[in-house]
């Protein structure tokens, strides 16, 4: 009875039609139906759905909750996110809580690089020669 009084609010179906009778039929029983009875039809029906999910996936707009954002721009965004980040991490956000370990980490200063030697400067033989 809702769906009737919903259907005749939304002036979908008239009060006189409503009167003679609704059947609610699940619609893959409708397209079973139209498949077996109506096929030319069917076929129409299915290339419509089929060409409309094509055109909403191709102008589809990443977003995420803020608003339509292109591809282009939502990398954009990301890499500048990440810039961002980065710096945020090197000068303000030094050391980290390990949770796993519940423990402070703290970066190493200087420590675990390779020292660069100074090249000495090229003699008489450049090239090391086997006597």
């Amino acid at each position: 009875m809702e769906e009737r009084d919903f259907l005749i609010e939304m002036k979908i179906v008239n009060e006189t039609r409503a009167d003679l009778g609704l059947t609610a039929i699940p619609s893959t029983n409708v397209l079973d139906i139209m498949c077996a009875d109506f096929y030319e039809r069917y076929e129409l029906y299915v290339n419509v759905v089929n060409e409309r999910k094509e055109r909403s996936l191709r102008n589809y707009n990443y977003s995420s909750g803020g608003g339509n954002v292109k591809v282009e721009e939502a990398a954009k965004a990301a890499a500048e996110y990440n810039k961002r980040l980065n710096m945020e991490r090197k000068t303000q956000r030094t050391a980290y809580f390990d949770m796993q370990t519940f423990s402070v980490q703290y970066p190493k200063t200087g420590k675990g690089k390779m020292k660069t030697l100074a090249r000495p400067p090229p003699g008489n033989y450049p090239v090391a020669m086997i006597p």
